[in-house]
């Protein structure tokens, strides 16, 4: 009997875990497709920086700032358990690359 209780527990954890993580994918899915339009917006509101002439780093890192600072807290408290503000920097890192491949030359090839 008490086998009987210790394997349903086991069974019940092993449940919650999976049901964790598979809602930490889903999380993540969704932020990452919301970053890519917050992308646009952010773009359209830096090309200020363009005819400033300001570097691609600086544009870059301002575009991160203002991705962070409006898009974080704006995710539910449930949703921040599973993504953290270096997880969400990097992709808006590896999306800002693909962008910037893509406009070079109109395909991903890492050619930027």
């Amino acid at each position: 009997m008490l086998i009987d209780q210790n394997v349903t527990y086991l069974v019940v954890l092993l449940a919650l875990i999976t049901v964790l993580f598979l809602l930490r994918f889903l999380v993540r899915k969704y932020a990452k497709g919301k970053i890519a339009l917050i992308m646009l917006v952010v773009e359209k509101k830096l090309s200020t920086f363009a005819a400033e002439k300001a570097s691609s780093k600086e544009k870059r890192l301002a575009a991160e700032r203002m991705i962070v600072e409006k898009f974080y807290p704006l995710l539910p408290a449930w949703a921040r358990l599973f993504i953290s503000v270096d997880w969400l920097v990097k992709q808006i890192d590896i999306l800002y690359t693909e962008m910037l491949d893509y406009l070079d030359d109109g395909e991903n090839n890492d050619s930027v």
